[in-house]
């Protein structure tokens, strides 16, 4: 399966989301604090029969937060309204899941008249005790601070999703009893959590103020509660579908592990929605954004740009188990002046995943090749110095610039720990090293705590391929 990643711009703000398949158009929305990136198993089996598109919520994943607050689900909907006027989508179904699935409750309400069917997964009701209760201790105070403390939370809070809900419960009623998760998939979670930072929190909130009955009661478009055997909302969701429908609503039993779970919906999804297929050449542009994607021999390739595209860049290499978002950020810092672009290498940010080492050679022309293909005709080079990779670039045609080099962190991979504590410790690392190698002047726009958490995010990404 095939995935287009792609970057629009909607009221200023970068938004980011992915599309793969051909057919009518189905728009997945994730939970939270997550991105459209859980949504690619999903999106890989409805593929064969939709267009599928899963965005990343304002503030998660790869989108940026919106400057003006949002404090109800319906600001999210009037906002997504625009980002599907500007990805040309007008008539659609959609799948949501827990946040997503409230977000998508609320957009049917608003615009009835866009979407031909609704999928509802992890949709739940809550009286208001329930909610004053998941407001009080759920959301714990997650902005980063300079012992990292907030990791050691957040790592709490994500070792016990799962065997609880609420998560702080220690009532017995509240506990799951599921098995241990697999440290990779603990790493994943909290990495969810640490890309969305101290805002993790707000979608979550604005979903948890309307999982009401009554919200389903006044929908008009047809909609597919799907009732999960499984789901740590599972108690919720039945408390959800006691209460009486409209007829053109129903409930869908789904059995079995997740990947059943993924199975049966596919198939109940192709079995009641069908539209006209869509065009998928008018999705979305990336010309007005500061980062997008190309595709490359090795896969699908990130990068960012800071400054004037007419002029040639500075082409700021990375390090290992770092990328080019943390690089161009605080290549922005120290060279504020300079025309910028930063390329995440094969395995490492948001690039695809290599099948196996890349010589420097090949290293070397892959990069001159990506460079050439956004429509510069030269650069010079800056950024981490790695004297195999620079001498490679040389032979292309580019230089060394040694007024535009960043020290390296050092960072390496590290084997996940059950406590968390490998985290930690990484975190202490980076800030050090930041904080001994940027003047204090160069990072007051963006702060210190905000760099070093984008460089360990950065480095959890890699140390997960």
């Amino acid at each position: 399966m095939i995935i287009d990643k792609r970057f629009i711009k909607v009221e200023g703000q970068t938004i980011h989301y992915c599309v793969t398949g051909e057919g009518a158009p189905l728009i997945l929305l994730h939970p939270s604090p997550s991105s459209s990136k859980s949504m690619h198993p999903l999106m890989g089996m409805l593929a064969t029969y939709f267009q599928v598109i899963a965005i990343d919520t304002p503030g998660y994943g790869l989108s940026q937060p919106l400057k003006i607050e949002m404090t109800d689900v319906k600001d999210y909907a009037l906002f997504f309204r625009k980002v599907f006027e500007k990805i040309h989508c007008k008539q659609f179904a959609i799948y949501g899941t827990a946040t997503g699935a409230q977000i998508a409750i609320r957009y049917a309400l608003e615009f009835p008249e866009q979407v031909d069917q609704l999928y509802l997964d992890n949709a739940a009701h809550f009286s208001h005790n329930e909610r004053e209760e998941i407001f009080q201790h759920y959301f714990p105070d997650l902005s980063p601070t300079y012992d990292g403390d907030h990791l050691t939370k957040t790592w709490e809070l994500v070792s016990r999703l799962f065997k609880a809900f609420p998560w702080f419960s220690e009532k017995p009623e509240d506990q799951l009893h599921n098995p241990e998760l697999p440290i990779v998939v603990l790493d994943k979670i909290a990495l969810d959590f640490l890309v969305a930072g101290d805002g993790y929190d707000k979608a979550y909130k604005c979903a948890f103020l309307h999982e009401r009955a009554e919200h389903l009661q006044k929908l008009s478009v047809p909609f597919t509660v799907f009732r999960w055997e499984n789901s740590i909302l599972k108690k919720f969701v039945d408390r959800l579908i006691t209460h009486e429908f409209p007829k053109n609503g129903r409930v869908v039993e789904i059995n079995g592990n997740d990947h059943e779970r993924l199975v049966q919906m596919t198939e109940e999804i192709h079995r009641t929605y069908q539209l006209p297929a869509k065009d998928t050449k008018r999705l979305g542009s990336e010309s007005e954004t500061e980062q997008g994607f190309a595709v490359t021999e090795y896969g699908t390739i990130h990068y960012c740009f800071r400054g004037d595209k007419s002029e040639n860049p500075v082409l700021f290499l990375h390090e290992k188990y770092s990328s080019a978002a943390f690089t161009i950020e605080m290549a922005e810092c120290i060279f504020p002046s300079v025309t910028k672009l930063s390329i995440s290498l094969p395995s490492h940010g948001e690039s695809d995943v290599a099948d196996e080492e890349i010589e420097p050679k090949a290293l070397a022309s892959f990069l001159n090749d990506v460079v050439l293909s956004l429509g510069f005709s030269g650069y010079s080079v800056g950024g981490v110095y790695t004297p195999k990779l620079v001498h490679s670039l040389e032979k292309e045609g580019a230089y060394w610039d040694e007024a535009f080099r960043i020290l390296p962190i050092g960072l390496e991979k590290k084997e996940p720990e059950q406590t968390g504590k490998y985290l930690l410790n990484t975190w202490e690392m980076i800030i050090s090293k930041i904080e001994n190698d940027v003047h204090e002047g160069q990072l007051k726009e963006k702060g210190l705590l905000t760099l070093t958490q984008l460089a360990l995010c950065e480095w959890v990404k890699c140390n997960l391929n």
